[in-house]
């Protein structure tokens, strides 16, 4: 499989240095130097892309970061990335990201976590490892939970402290069952203004002493994606989720949370997260 993956980087790398020109599957397997049919099979099992799928969705998600970034028209960016009309740019860019180029830009920007970057040899590797666990598709019926909520900065470094912070602030000002089970869920309550907030928690029965600092959080109901991974890879699996996977077996998010849960345990060196993306 690693002989397999530094190919289909070399694919991949074809694809970065081209895509703002008219290129053709076939020129792609050229590049790697596969057959076309061996060549569309090899890349569609260790990407989880149709080389074309892939080659399209990396022109959308640099053709979004173009709308922010430039002051270009719309039909200018389209052209650019390989689309005739707009009407066709709009169609398959709502597809992609649920909002049309104009919105995008109206917004400032798509978030961060639903742009298909070029892909690397760690995400190749994590998603081709034997280690891999597929995601499941699963109901969840309403949970109540209680703890610390804080507003999140635009900035992800920031934002990504402000997450250790109010994770650290609730387990101090607690004391939780051992192999109680810890929510982290980041909340986006308006999409026109990108405003974010993080909350950490647990279940009442959970909580053996109470703060007057808890609010309550509602996960509501619903249908579920859920992905199981250790913490070191995280990162990769919420992006192989958010622009691979979901989008592969045709489920749309619900883009009002992302749900991270972990219990409780002393004695593990990392811990072991479950990750929950609602789905329509």
């Amino acid at each position: 499989m690693h002989d397999q993956v530094a190919v289909i980087l070399k694919a991949i790398e074809f694809i970065e240095s081209h895509l703002k020109e008219d290129i053709s599957v076939a020129q792609i397997a050229d590049a790697a130097g596969y057959s076309l049919f061996h060549f569309m099979r090899k890349f569609n099992q260790v990407v989880h892309h149709t080389p074309y799928d892939y080659l399209m969705r990396r022109r959308l998600t640099e053709s979004a970061k173009a709308l922010i970034r430039s002051e270009q028209r719309i039909i200018d960016i389209a052209q650019d990335f390989g689309f005739n009309d707009q009407e066709t740019f709009s169609r398959v860019f709502r597809k992609m990201f649920q909002m049309t180029p104009s919105q995008c830009r109206k917004v400032n920007g798509i978030p961060f976590q639903f742009l298909l970057q070029a892909k690397t040899h760690a995400e190749l590797k994590f998603i081709n490892s034997d280690h891999f666990s597929t995601p499941l598709v699963v109901e969840e019926d309403d949970l109540t939970l209680l703890g610390l909520m804080t507003a999140l900065d635009d900035n992800d470094k920031k934002a990504a402290n402000l997450r250790k912070q109010v994770c650290d602030d609730f387990l101090s000002e607690i004391s939780l069952q051992e192999n109680a089970q810890i929510y982290e869920i980041e909340i986006r309550l308006n999409q026109q203004t990108g405003k974010r907030y993080c909350f950490v928690g647990a279940e009442k029965n959970q909580i053996q002493q109470e703060s007057a600092l808890f609010v309550s959080q509602t996960i509501h109901k619903g249908r579920f994606v859920k992905m199981e991974v250790p913490e070191s890879e995280l990162s990769l699996a919420s992006a192989y989720l958010h622009t691979t996977w979901i989008p592969r077996v045709g489920l749309v998010e619900n883009l009002e949370m992302t749900i991270c849960s972990w219990k409780k345990e002393k004695s593990l060196k990392e811990r072991a997260l479950t990750i929950l993306i609602p789905v329509k």
